[in-house]
């Protein structure tokens, strides 16, 4: 194939030089990327793509995505059936030009980002999100519903890159096996997913205080997404009727 593009009264590109040059700030972005986000690889969601995830669909928002250092558009979508999920590049060219032997041929590529059950090595699981930095220092998160005081409170923290629990309620109205339960304020889409990931883990047993003077109470701490918050919670072995009584834990959630 000719290695030179003419256009009409234009000097002729040679498609070297081009080829240099795109291959030049490619290698640059990719090299910008890694070092942005901190991993080798240059695998990361950079904007939007909002992932929810049932058991028999994956549905995600239009957005950006890099994959090894490429910076890639994903248009929403759907994906419907079993497998596992994972990034996917596609192709399309375009901008048919004449080449001097008359011939023509498409000279743009259009490189896109989507999801699919075809195993690329690229687990949509894998891929950490480039949060803006309004997101990356501590935040709080109360529950619906419930006051905040210092003698009595409910938070959801996330600090550090993980998630801690803290609780301080007044003595239980009757005696049950439902130690609690109450709905978290709204997260932000990259903390909600981390507890949608596939290795995350749903519950976890904990130990309630009640009284100085008591035993530590063993119950079972279980929690769960809904939209954009999570709904905890604390049952007891057997019925129990606490008084005033307090729970800090970091949850196995990163």
């Amino acid at each position: 194939m000719d290695k030179y593009l003419t256009y009409p009264g234009k000097q002729p590109v040679y498609l070297g030089d081009v080829d240099f040059l795109q291959g030049s700030v490619r290698d640059a972005l990719k090299n910008l990327l890694r070092a942005y986000i901190g991993d080798n690889s240059g695998d990361a969601i950079l904007l939007g793509c909002e992932i929810s995830v049932s058991p028999a669909q994956t549905s995600w928002t239009a957005g950006i995505v890099s994959i090894d250092g490429e910076i890639l558009p994903i248009e929403a979508g759907t994906l419907s059936g079993e497998g596992g999920d994972y990034f996917e590049i596609v192709s399309s060219t375009a901008g048919s030009r004449t080449f001097g032997d008359g011939a023509s041929h498409d000279c743009l590529e259009y490189r896109q980002a989507t999801i699919s059950h075809t195993n690329t090595g690229k687990p949509v699981g894998s891929f950490p999100r480039v949060a803006p930095v309004g997101e990356i220092y501590a935040k709080e998160f109360g529950f619906y519903a419930i006051t905040n005081s210092a003698s009595s409170y409910a938070r959801l923290a996330f600090c550090g890159g993980a998630f801690h629990l803290s609780m301080r309620r007044p003595a239980m109205e009757a005696s049950s096996t439902t130690v609690f339960q109450g709905t978290t304020d709204q997260l932000p889409d990259n903390l909600v997913q981390l507890f949608q990931k596939s290795k995350a883990p749903s519950g976890m047993m904990v130990q309630v205080c009640a009284s100085i003077l008591n035993a530590p109470i063993a119950c079972v701490l279980s929690w769960s997404v809904s939209g954009k918050t999570i709904e905890f919670t604390l049952e007891a072995l057997s019925a129990v009727q606490l008084t005033e009584w307090w729970l800090d834990v970091t949850l196995p959630v990163f």
